[in-house]
């Protein structure tokens, strides 16, 4: 893979590299530098692979020895799944190239230094960990050799502040403040009949702000490993009215219209079922987002294979490659500054809980859809 006319692919030799790591590490002034640093440092060789670092990093990521980090490239140190998808390694999926850290490391080759922001997913130990980093990358002289700096800050925490301030908590004030509306009339009206309309209206409303946080209550255990699955019997059928009429209460009257497929196939199911129904929530939320009013939202099911079934839900938008390539980074919005974790929180658990995986296609013709693939019965390991 190239990106600016530089070779992603080519690797220098682990005794090369080591040849490096030794004169550096003999040097007391340029360790104590390097490891006086309270972020994660690295120096990088013109292929990006790793020839020095400082103890915090090796400390976060409980390197056993130099030989887990040097010679590397930063998204293999970090494990990102993406750095595993082919034989060449980090930079060099289709991911890779909307990576922050490898178009900052690219554009440093021209001078100055680069700061850009990433997301990455860890997969480690079997778990998955979602990270957002800024990371700030220059070339230095050390020695008379050439090195890149790469500095990484983790501000996983900073922009999940800013998720619940700007989105979560503005968005339960809004509810909340429209039940408290609806309830402060209902104590000046005397008409029966309207009364009970403002009820129709308070009802959809308070399972709304309810459905808001338990969400948030969900993501965050399933974040930290807390979330104890319990499986329920239900109808594909059944589940899918069922995220249909929560997800109506998102949209306004003419803003969209939600049809279950006629051609779906009906199948009994035994799983985590509400977090399947958070991730179908999520998706079929993603699509009223996305759809011009009174435009169809088409959601279905059918079995795939012996114990397999899958979900679908599809919208008439069309999403280009550079936003779908990172739709389920957390973090990663197209709708405005402190948006961004519906995809993540999809991916999460459908692959985390459910057992599954869930993909995204999209062409002009036959707009966006997102597929949830999981065994009818879900398997919990005690």
């Amino acid at each position: 893979m190239n990106m600016n006319g530089y070779n992603l692919v080519k690797r220098t030799e682990f005794n090369e590299i080591s040849i490096y790591y030794d004169i550096l590490n003999s040097h007391e002034e340029i360790v104590s530098i390097i490891d006086s640093m309270p972020l994660w440092v690295l120096l990088l060789n013109e292929n990006r692979q790793a020839v020095y670092f400082n103890q915090k990093l090796s400390s976060d990521i409980n390197a056993k020895s130099p030989q887990d980090i040097i010679g590397k490239r930063p998204g293999e140190i970090l494990q990102c799944q993406n750095s595993a998808l082919n034989e060449a390694g980090c930079g060099n999926s289709v991911f890779c190239q909307y990576c922050g850290a490898v178009t900052a490391i690219v554009n440093s080759y021209n001078g100055g230094t680069q700061i850009e922001e990433c997301r990455i997913i860890r997969s480690a130990e079997g778990l998955k960990q979602a990270l957002d980093l800024e990371v700030t990358v220059s070339t230095i002289n050390l020695k008379d050799h050439e090195y890149t700096l790469f500095i990484i800050q983790d501000i996983s925490d900073k922009k999940r502040r800013h998720y619940l301030e700007r989105i979560f908590l503005h968005d339960l004030v809004n509810t909340a403040y429209a039940i408290k509306s609806s309830a402060d009339l209902m104590l000046t009206e005397n008409d029966v009949l309207v009364k009970e309309e403002m009820v129709r209206i308070l009802i959809p409303a308070a399972n709304q702000l309810l459905e808001e946080i338990s969400a948030q209550r969900q993501i965050l255990q399933a974040e930290q490993d807390e979330w104890e699955p319990v499986k329920k019997e239900y109808f594909s059928t059944i589940l899918m009215k069922d995220c249909v009429d929560i997800a109506t209460n998102y949209m306004n009257k003419n803003k969209a219209n939600i049809i279950i497929d006629t051609d779906s196939e009906s199948f009994k199911i035994n799983t985590e079922i509400t977090l399947l129904k958070r991730v179908l929530i999520n998706m079929l939320k993603n699509a009223i987002e996305a759809t011009d009013d009174m435009d169809s939202i088409r959601i279905s099911s059918r079995i795939i294979d012996e114990g397999i079934v899958q979900f679908s839900v599809n919208n008439k938008s069309y999403i280009s490659d550079d936003i779908r390539y990172q739709l389920f980074q957390r973090s990663y919005t197209t709708k405005g500054k402190g948006r961004g974790i519906g995809t993540y929180s999809m991916k999460l658990l459908t692959e985390h809980y459910l057992g599954g995986k869930i993909t995204v296609e999209s062409s002009i013709e036959k707009g966006t859809t997102f597929f949830v693939t999981i065994p009818v019965n879900l398997k919990i390991s005690s």
